[in-house]
C-alpha cells in the first residue's frame, strides 16, 4: 500500500493554475526561487566623483579661498581701514593682508566678505601694493566684472585708475568681450564706468563692439552712421539689426537707465532707419532715456515716428504722473515739449495737462525748463522766448515729414498747440489771479504771463487783465520772491530791447 505524502500546515500546496493574459498584454511571471521580493527603495550605488570638464560653464566655477587665510586678513581688515590709524600700522597689516591673499585675490573676490577686504586693500594700499593688485586682477577684468560680488572690485579698479596708461589697460583687458559685459545684468556698470573713464580712442573702440560689426577695427569711421556710410550697402542692414538686439537685451533686462544705452539708442536713431518698430519695441525705457541729453533727443526722434498706438503707450508709460517732474527736468522737458508738439490725439493728452500740468502752472513757471514747456504750448516754434535746445527739437513741423509714406501728424501745429493751450489755461488764469507779482518779478515766468495774456481764451478776459495790471503798480513790498529762485531776483527776462521803450 502506498504511503500518502505529507502534507504542510500551511494548507494545499498545489500552485494555482495562472490565468492566461488577454491578448496584447503580457502574462504575470511567477516569482524567481532566488532572491527575496522587498517593499523598501533599492539602495543605488554612488557614482565616483569626476572633475569637472576643463571646457562649458562649469570650467567657470572656482571654488573661493577660504580658511584661515581669509579669516586672518578679515581681521586685519577691521584694523586698517579705521580712520583713526597712524600710516606705519596701516601699511604694515596691508602688507600682512596682502601677503596671505596673494596668487588668490580672484578666488577672494567672488564671496562677499573677501570682497570687501580686497576692495579696502586697493583703497587703502599704496602704489607698490596697488600694483601687485592690479598686476593679479586687471588681466581677469573681463571675469570679475560679471560676478555679483567681485563687481565690485571691478569697479574700484576702474574708477581708482592713476593715469590715462592705466585706464586704457583696464580697456584693454575687456577688449573683445566689452559687448558681453555690457548687456550682462551684473556687468552693465563696469560698462558703463569703462566708457566714462577711458580715453578717447580706448572709448571708440569699446563702442564700436556695441555695433556688432566684425570688421570694425579695420574702417576708419569712429561712429554707427560713419560705419554704414562706409560699408557696402548690402551690409547695412544686418549691422542695423545687431545694434537693435543689443538695445533690445538692454531693455528687456532693466539696463536703460545707463549712459551708454542712451548714447547708443541716439546713434540708432540718427540712421533714420525703421524706427516705427524702434520706438516701439523700446517704449516701455523712455522714462529712463530722458534722463540723458543723447536719450531726450533720441526719444524725441522716436516720438515723431511712433504710431498712434505706440504714442498712447508713451503717454501711460512714460508721461502720466510724471509730467510735472518731468518739466521740471533740465533734459526731460525737451522730449516731454516734442511729444506733445507731435502726439494727435489732444483729448487723452489735455486731461494730461488740465490734471497735472494745470495746477502746477506757478511753480513751473519760476522754473527755467517749466517755462519752456508752458511756452511750448502758448507762443510759435520760432519764438525768442524759446531756448536754442527747444527751438531745435521743433524744427520740423511733425505734419511736413513723412514715415513709411505717411505723415508722422495728421493735425497742423497751431491747430494742435490752441487745443492744448485751452487746457492748461484754468490753471495760467488761477496762477495770474494769486501769483501775478511773483511771477511778474521772475525772469523765466514773465514771458509766460506775457504768452498767456495773448492767447484764447485768455485774450478776451478784461477783468484778469485788469488784476495784473493792478499787480504791476503794486508796491514793491507786495512782490514776494522766495530767496531760492536765483532768477526770481533778476527783473530782466530777456527779448530784445523791446522793454527798452518804457
Amino acid at each position: 500500500m502506498a504511503k500518502k505524502r505529507p502534507q504542510s500546515k500551511g494548507g494545499n500546496t498545489q500552485q494555482k493554475k495562472q490565468k492566461k493574459a488577454p491578448t496584447g498584454q503580457r502574462p504575470s511571471l511567477a516569482p524567481r526561487a532566488t532572491g527575496v521580493v522587498t517593499t523598501g527603495k533599492a539602495k543605488r550605488k554612488k557614482k565616483d566623483d569626476k572633475p569637472p570638464p576643463a571646457q562649458g560653464r562649469k570650467a567657470l566655477v572656482v571654488k573661493p579661498a577660504r580658511g584661515v587665510a581669509v579669516a586672518e586678513t578679515v581681521q586685519l581688515w577691521n584694523v586698517f581701514r579705521k580712520k583713526a590709524i597712524d600710516e606705519a600700522t596701516r601699511k604694515k597689516t596691508v602688507d600682512a593682508a596682502l601677503s596671505a591673499l596673494t596668487g588668490k585675490l580672484y578666488e577672494a573676490s567672488l564671496k562677499h566678505d573677501s570682497a570687501r577686504v580686497v576692495q579696502a586693500l586697493h583703497k587703502f594700499g599704496d602704489s607698490n601694493q596697488r600694483a601687485k593688485i592690479e598686476a593679479e586682477l586687471v588681466p581677469r577684468l573681463g571675469e570679475l566684472a560679471i560676478r555679483p560680488y567681485a563687481r565690485h572690485v571691478a569697479l574700484a579698479l576702474v574708477k581708482r585708475a592713476a593715469d590715462s596708461s592705466q585706464r586704457s589697460a583696464r580697456c584693454r583687458a575687456v577688449r573683445g568681450k566689452f559687448r558681453q559685459i555690457a548687456v550682462h545684468a551684473v556687468g552693465a556698470k563696469v560698462a558703463d564706468a569703462l566708457l566714462q573713464t577711458a580715453p578717447k580712442r580706448d572709448a571708440i573702440s569699446l563702442r564700436r563692439e556695441l555695433y556688432a560689426v566684425p570688421d570694425a577695427d579695420l574702417l576708419k569711421a569712429e561712429t554707427l552712421s560713419g560705419i554704414l556710410n562706409e560699408v557696402e550697402e548690402r551690409r547695412r542692414a544686418p549691422i542695423l539689426l545687431g545694434v537693435d538686439a543689443t538695445l533690445s537685451k538692454l531693455c528687456d533686462k532693466g539696463l536703460a537707465h545707463y549712459a551708454f544705452a542712451h548714447d547708443l539708442l541716439f546713434e540708432r536713431c540718427s540712421s533714420l532707419h525703421n524706427l516705427r518698430e524702434l520706438a516701439s519695441r523700446t517704449a516701455e525705457a523712455h522714462p529712463h532715456f530722458v534722463s540723458t541729453r543723447s536719450g531726450a533727443r533720441a526719444s524725441s526722434i522716436l516720438a515723431t515716428a511712433a504710431d498712434a498706438k505706440t504714442r498712447k503707450g508713451l503717454l501711460k508709460k512714460c508721461w502720466r504722473s510724471r509730467a510735472a517732474q518731468a518739466s521740471l527736468h533740465a533734459r526731460a522737458h525737451v522730449a516731454l515739449i516734442r511729444f506733445l508738439d507731435v502726439v494727435d490725439d489732444t483729448k487723452q493728452t489735455g486731461s494730461l495737462i488740465s490734471g497735472e500740468l494745470g495746477p502746477a502752472c506757478a511753480e513751473l513757471a519760476l522754473d527755467v525748463c517749466g517755462a519752456q514747456v508752458l511756452l511750448s504750448l502758448l507762443v510759435d516754434a520760432s519764438s525768442k522766448y524759446l531756448s536754442a535746445d527747444v527751438k531745435d527739437v521743433l524744427r520740423e513741423d511733425p505734419s511736413s515729414v513723412t514715415i513709411e509714406g505717411a505723415p508722422a501728424s495728421r493735425k497742423p501745429r497751431a491747430q494742435r498747440r490752441g487745443e492744448l493751450a485751452a487746457h492748461v489755461a484754468p490753471g495760467l488764469k488761477k496762477a495770474l489771479e494769486t501769483r501775478a507779482p511773483v511771477l511778474l518779478a521772475s525772469r523765466s515766468a514773465a514771458p509766460v504771463v506775457i504768452a498767456a495774456l495773448s492767447v484764447k481764451p485768455l485774450i478776451g478776459d478784461a477783468e484778469l487783465v485788469e488784476r495784473v495790471a493792478r499787480a504791476c503798480l503794486a508796491p514793491a513790498a507786495a512782490f514776494s520772491v522766495p530767496d531760492d529762485d536765483v532768477e526770481a531776483k533778476n527783473p530782466h527776462f530777456g527779448g530784445g530791447d523791446e522793454d527798452d521803450d518804457e
